[in-house]
């Protein structure tokens, strides 16, 4: 698994016109939430729907 997440930080990383970061305390923030209960995660198709695709 942290394989997977230094590939998605470089790719994102390598992204020009990237108008957004996303930092360590904040990936920590939403695992916890997660975690806790908090907030509940969706599946990919069910993104996808929610996004109108």
């Amino acid at each position: 698994m942290p394989e997977r997440a230094e590939l998605a930080v470089f790719l994102l990383g390598s992204l020009d016109d990237a108008h957004y970061w996303i930092d360590d305390e904040e990936v920590t923030n939403r695992s916890a939430e997660l975690d806790s209960g908090a907030v509940v995660g969706v599946t990919k198709e069910e993104f996808k729907r929610l996004c109108g695709r």
